[in-house]
């Protein structure tokens, strides 16, 4: 089940989300439940344009050569804590917790477990 487009954008949550990607919010917290692969960031979109041609290209070069290894490469299953937009808590994106799968293993079973995690309480931020 992918994330609802409109919850994601009133997190201000600039990243491109996958189709196994989950939201949850607790307490003032919004979680996202993530699988990239080995190469991608959890809290980035990508490549920005930056202005300059010869720099792009090679940005944009690069990110080609990277998604086309990334087949092989392993899922990396996380946890990112944003601040829910409604109160002052910490807006900023954080990874609060990260871990490589083994190579071949499907990503939907651990975050289902990571989902529950979340939902308990157990990625909150201590006091």
């Amino acid at each position: 089940m992918a994330v609802d487009e409109s919850e994601r954008r009133h997190d201000m949550y600039d990243a491109l989300l996958g189709p196994h990607d989950q939201r949850v919010q607790r307490g003032g917290w919004v979680y996202y439940i993530r699988a990239v692969k080995w190469e991608q960031d959890f809290t980035a979109r990508g490549v920005q344009p930056g202005g300059e041609l010869l720099v792009d290209a090679l940005r944009l070069v690069t990110r080609a050569l990277r998604r086309a290894r990334s087949g092989r490469r392993p899922w990396v299953i996380g946890v990112v804590r944003i601040g829910d937009v409604s109160t002052w808590n910490d807006r900023t994106p954080r990874v609060v917790c990260r871990e490589t799968l083994g190579r071949g293993h499907a990503p939907q079973t651990r975050i289902a477990e990571l989902v529950v995690r979340a939902q308990n309480g157990e990625y909150a931020p201590t006091p």
